[in-house]
């Protein structure tokens, strides 16, 4: 039984409705914004001294390691589940792009704080900085879906709707191709960064290179980002008006007498509209209850993945703080985490 063919929309791009849902023909990308989106995600995370950031901490900056694991990375644990929350709303608000520079901005800061900050204060802040920014790189997957998407049309300059090529192979050959080819260039090209880095900054630390120097370029490479970053295009619905969360009050006839309300009354009210501002927001992020599940499933399958990587160096130091070969540590688990993301793709 032959497929069913994708909805069209009026500008001949099939499937996904106003930038999202899915896109079961698959499509095209354009290589060279994607490939700017990965040079961007690229020069955020080659930092070489992320995998040493405890003994820089402890032996640079002179916190022990208590404070470290109790004062300082805690932080980053609760300002996460709050920016992750909010994440798609905000961004959704502001635009895509917008949201992108913002994380990326923080990043930054985050890079600015480590080099210079000394107080127990600035390292929590940089804690909440790296929350946000962190938050942003799941908007940009977003983002690169948005600004990466090839329509029909891009072939066809000169015709609303494309003529169809008998030759062609059937839509449903590859369901979701573009999908999977965006999500594993933007996953392959962080990870394989932060792999890259992690090798190249174990090296240049046993080759004598101090953990200052490290931190110093990783704050080159993220400025570096950041202005790559800000020659980005807008998202096609950046210029949207975001999202209505609150709807227009009933008209009423003039002079009518206001109705007598109780306090069960407010609060059923009030219940009725906080439900319908979520309701609101979540269709327009997500779409279906099933992307609400889905979000759902990957924050709780990436968190333990990096808890357990910054579990793991903390851990290396406390137990032998002269032996830091946290760079290898992080090398093998990024390159393994960077081999499945290019599978999947």
């Amino acid at each position: 039984t032959p497929s069913p063919e994708p909805t069209a929309r009026g500008d001949g791009a099939p499937g996904m409705e106003g930038g999202g849902g899915v896109d079961a023909a698959g499509g095209g990308v354009h290589t060279w914004r994607l490939a700017h989106v990965c040079a961007f995600a690229f020069l955020l995370h080659l930092k070489p001294s992320e995998p040493h950031i405890v003994p820089y901490l402890t032996d640079v900056k002179g916190f022990t390691n208590e404070s470290v694991a109790n004062d300082i990375f805690p932080v980053s644990v609760y300002a996460s589940l709050v920016f992750y929350l909010v994440a798609g709303p905000v961004s959704r608000r502001i635009g895509l792009k917008t949201f992108v520079l913002l994380g990326a901005t923080c990043k930054l800061w985050t890079r600015i704080l480590l080099v210079w900050g000394t107080s127990l204060a600035a390292m929590q802040f940089t804690q909440v900085l790296f929350a946000a920014g962190s938050s942003a790189d799941a908007i940009l997957l977003a983002y690169a879906y948005a600004v990466a998407r090839k329509d029909d049309g891009d072939a066809h300059p000169n015709s609303s709707t494309p003529t169809p090529d008998p030759n062609d192979p059937p839509s449903s050959a590859r369901p979701g191709g573009r999908y999977r080819t965006v999500t594993a260039a933007i996953t392959a090209s962080h990870l394989g960064s932060y792999t890259l880095a992690a090798l190249f900054g174990q090296i240049a630390y046993e080759s004598g290179a101090s953990y200052a120097s490290l931190f110093h370029f990783s704050l080159g490479s993220v400025a570096a980002g950041c202005v790559v970053g800000c020659l980005l295009p807008s998202a096609p619905f950046d210029r949207g008006p975001g999202l209505l969360l609150y709807t227009a009050r009933p008209t009423r006839t003039a002079y009518a007498p206001r109705p007598t309300r109780t306090l069960r009354d407010e609060l059923r009210a009030l219940a009725k509209a906080t439900r319908d501002a979520f309701d609101a927001t979540t269709s327009a992020c997500y779409g279906s209850g099933v992307m609400i599940v889905l979000s759902a499933w990957w924050v709780l399958s990436s968190a333990p993945a990096s808890f357990l990587e910054w579990y793991g160096t903390n851990l290396f130091d406390a137990i032998d703080g002269d032996a830091d070969v946290n760079g290898y540590v992080v090398f093998v688990a990024r390159l393994a985490m960077t081999a499945a993301a290019w599978a999947g793709g």
